[in-house]
């Protein structure tokens, strides 16, 4: 099998171990892994720009089987971190 993505995620705080919920996936799929490619790239391309990019962000395609997110995103002007409208995870999680 070729093009095989792993995405985990991690709590590093002693009470975030012992009480979140830590999770990890593999799956395939070529356009996900060519966005998570692409990703790493630019990480390895841009690692030592200073002026850095607040606005990296970009979805994938929501017609593949796996929707990409990629961070971060800047806020629009005067929009509050904590409103449900700016959040990505409510926008995936509401049907």
């Amino acid at each position: 099998m070729k093009d095989v993505v792993f995405q985990s995620s991690n709590n590093f705080g002693e009470r975030d171990a012992n009480t979140a919920w830590n999770n990890a996936i593999t799956f395939q799929e070529d356009a996900a892994y060519a966005h998570y490619h692409k990703y790493f790239g630019d990480i390895r391309e841009y690692y030592n720009d200073k002026t850095g990019d607040d606005n990296y962000y970009w979805v994938g395609d929501s017609a593949n089987q796996y929707k990409t997110h990629f961070f971060p995103r800047h806020e629009s002007s005067g929009a509050s971190l904590d409103e449900a409208s700016a959040d990505t995870i409510i926008s995936i999680s509401t049907p």
